[in-house]
């Protein structure tokens, strides 16, 4: 039966990074995956403390995805608009092109608004257009960064899941 489980888990883990590479909450689809089959193992493979701990690290995994583009904006030296606007732009142009294209879009509209949200911000703050765009192209690549730190959460967490049901952990 534990190969079932295995199998269950590790397709969890590749929806929840599909789902991450386009923008939703992939980290916790995952982790649900790993829940379900913990219930259904009658947490004797994956007890409650690993199921809560890779809960932990996948709200630690959302949390760098949502908060990727704001620390970006910040270390390439936004002020605070440009900061506010990178949060405020990447929500706004994820649930925009989620309507339009859900997946792709969502993936594309948080990366679009974050960059124009930074670059308003900057500019409306009277910084010049080439320190805004250093500030955009920050909260941009901060933006990729916080996603693929998602990415690798997950990929862990599903490792560490499948050691649990394998028997190594």
């Amino acid at each position: 039966m534990n190969f079932v489980y295995v199998m269950i888990v590790m397709l969890f883990c590749v929806m929840g990074i599909i789902l991450a590479l386009a923008g939703m909450p992939g980290a916790l689809a995952a982790w649900f995956g790993f829940f379900i089959v913990s219930l259904l193992d009658g947490f004797r493979s994956a007890g409650p403390l690993l199921v809560g701990l890779l809960l932990l690290a996948a709200l630690a995994g959302e949390t760098l995805d949502f908060l990727g583009g704001y620390a970006g904006a910040k270390k390439s030296g936004a002020s605070a608009r440009g900061v506010r606007g990178a949060l405020l732009g990447g929500m706004a142009g994820a649930a925009l092109l989620s309507v339009v294209a859900p997946g792709p879009g969502t993936l594309l509209g948080a990366a679009a608004g974050t960059f124009a949200g930074a670059l308003a911000g900057e500019l409306s703050g009277g910084r010049s257009l080439r320190g805004s765009l250093k500030s955009s192209g920050g909260a941009l690549f901060g933006r990729a960064a916080g996603s693929a730190l998602k990415v690798l959460v997950i990929m862990g967490s599903g490792l560490i899941a499948v050691a649990a049901y394998m028997g190594i952990i």
